[in-house]
This record gives structure tokens, sequence and C-alpha cells, in this order.
């Protein structure tokens, strides 16, 4: 009889261990992004996906120049999808020159309606 007891506390034990571990495994949009040069043209990237399929992903990916010390969004692009674990945007823009470049991009996803969201960012490059 005590074997038996003590067989399904530690039966209850494990399935509670497991439940609790897979319920409390975090969610969130994650991502990256990227920027390429040629000349004066940047294509720039950025891409969003999450573990498991979202109601609605989105990437939304930023140019962005330097003058002084302040950054200055110059162009930007938005994607979406619904019912989907990813989604990936690129865009080329042409750009002056003789500044600093860099790109960012926002990962968001929602599902059930929750969302999550993250940031990504590249090293700035200088474009003369």
């Amino acid at each position: 009889m005590k074997k038996r007891i003590l067989s399904l506390i530690l039966t209850a034990i494990m399935c509670f261990g497991v439940c609790s571990v897979v319920l409390a495994a975090p969610r969130s949009a994650t991502g990256n992004c990227t920027m390429g040069v040629s000349g004066r043209t940047v294509t720039y990237t950025g891409e969003s996906y999450s573990a498991t399929t979202e109601d609605f992903i989105s990437v939304k990916i930023c140019l962005w120049e330097k003058h002084g010390n302040v950054w200055y969004e110059v162009d930007s692009v938005t994607k979406s999808a619904t019912n989907s674990d990813s989604v990936y945007a690129s865009e080329s823009f042409t750009v002056e020159g003789g500044y600093y470049y860099k790109v960012s991009a926002t990962h968001y996803s929602r599902s059930n309606g929750t969302g999550y969201s993250s940031t990504s960012e590249t090293s700035s490059r200088w474009i003369p």
C-alpha cells in the first residue's frame, strides 16, 4: 500500500514538473536585419520568425542616416503575415552619401491576443 501511494505521489510530481516547464516556455518574436551597399544603393533586409505559428507576425525595417550625433530615418518598409511562423522584407534605397548609415528592425508577433516584440540592428557604415 505504501509503495502504491509513493508511486502515485512521484507520478504526480513528475507530471506537474513537466507540465510547468512546458507552460513556462517563453514565446517571443525574434529576427535579424542586414545591410548591403553597392555604390550609393543600400539594400536592407529583415526577417521575423517564431518557434510556432502565430496569428500575426510582422517585421518593420528602417534605414537610418546619421547627421552629427543624431540618427534620422530615411526609408522603411513593413511586411506582415497571418497564420505563419515567419515574414521577410527587403528594400533598396539610393542614399546621398557622406554619412553613416545603419538598419534597424522591429520584430512583432501576436497569438491568442498577446503580442511579443524585439529589435535588431546592424553596425553603422560610412558611405562616401
